[in-house]
């Protein structure tokens, strides 16, 4: 998965319209050759001691920078990205939640010694999670703590357990509808 062009494995999953996507106004960008790899984007980012985010597009990733527990979700973008400084290759509750709810289709997850892929599954799941995780919208209810709610909810029944942070992370991806991939980066 490291070194296989980014472009060749989200038009292989997602179709090629992510190759018409372009940064929004203002996003702080890293410009790369056409044909990079997830390699690529991890040697070039500054992996620090905050939370780092972004999208990434045909020769561009860009970049917004968090706190030591969190990095801004940037809407719009069908590939994400984020970086957790902790070492810690799992998502949080609060990044499964804002992947779900997402319009990206695809996101990883990088940290200095792993790469992690998620990617939807266009089968239905993923898409009835997000409702059931989102409520009405345009009710009183819309708000993220009841998201999370929803969230435990959802994925202890899914996955009958009462402590989903003690599932393999592949077992959670497969509740919600996501495909998981992990590789050590050397």
């Amino acid at each position: 998965m490291l070194d296989v062009s980014v472009k060749e494995l989200v038009v292989s999953k997602m179709g090629s319209g992510w190759k018409t996507q372009f940064p929004a106004e203002g996003e702080k960008l890293l410009h790369l050759q056409p044909g990079y790899t997830i390699r690529d984007i991890h040697e070039k980012l500054r992996l620090g001691p905050v939370e780092l985010s972004g999208g990434a597009g045909l020769t561009w990733i860009s970049v917004a920078s968090g706190t030591r527990v969190s990095a801004p979700c940037k809407r719009g973008h069908i590939f994400s990205w984020h970086y957790h400084p902790d070492g810690d290759s799992r998502f949080s509750a609060d990044d499964w939640i804002s992947f779900v709810i997402s319009e990206a289709q695809m996101t990883l997850l990088l940290t200095a010694n792993h790469v992690c892929l998620y990617t939807k599954l266009h089968k239905g799941k993923c898409r009835e999670v997000r409702k059931a995780i989102n409520g009405d919208e345009n009710s009183a209810s819309y708000r993220p703590n009841l998201r999370l709610v929803r969230f435990t909810k959802l994925i202890q029944k899914g996955l009958k357990t009462h402590d989903w942070t003690l599932c393999a992370e592949d077992q959670i991806a497969s509740a919600l509808g996501i495909n998981y991939e992990k590789e050590v980066v050397k």
